[in-house]
């Protein structure tokens, strides 16, 4: 042991730069999470609104494609709607963070888990969207179906986003 500490002690290699910067940059985060944890928010709640643009459902979409598209998709049933929304909602989300944070900022979210925190927040207000007085009309897919696999692939899209910023951490080009 005395040997090791030793070796360590009279080495002469240095630290590369960048991991003395992305370590520093982590301290600052871990010391202050407040402005990361409101951008990280931010930019999936942009994104995920911005993906609402395409779904004919509230109508302020500017495609005059998305309803057609739509129908096709909802004539597969509620199982299949729930796995095209929350896909197209939490990769338009979680694309907009991973492109607006630096990696520093993707690894402490990604490992304090903040990540998966997103789908929980977001079927909250997707609960939201099955009830007459926010979502007026008929919404077929109200059904017990559309809410879980929207729940089911809410977390598997963020759990790949967790996997991609872990696949970034062993130096992968993602």
């Amino acid at each position: 042991m005395n040997n090791d500490l030793k070796d360590f002690l009279e080495s002469h290699d240095k630290v590369p730069a960048s991991l003395c910067a992305d370590t520093l940059k982590l301290i600052q985060i871990s010391l202050n999470p407040k402005s990361l944890l409101v951008k990280f928010f931010a930019l999936n709640l942009f994104g995920a609104m911005a993906t609402l643009s395409i779904c004919p459902q509230y109508g302020f979409g500017p495609f005059a494609f998305s309803a057609g598209v739509m129908n096709v998709i909802m004539s597969y049933g509620p199982v299949v709607c729930g796995i095209f929304c929350a896909s197209i909602f939490f990769l338009g989300g979680h694309a907009l963070s991973y492109a607006f944070l630096s990696s520093p900022e993707r690894k402490w979210v990604g490992r304090n888990g903040y990540v998966m925190l997103i789908p929980y927040v977001s079927f909250l207000f997707m609960l939201g969207m099955g009830l007459k007085t926010i979502a007026p009309g008929h919404i077929h897919h109200d059904v017990f179906s559309f809410y879980g696999s929207w729940l089911l692939t809410a977390f598997a899209v963020s759990a790949l986003f967790l996997k991609i910023i872990s696949l970034q951490k062993k130096g992968l080009p993602f």
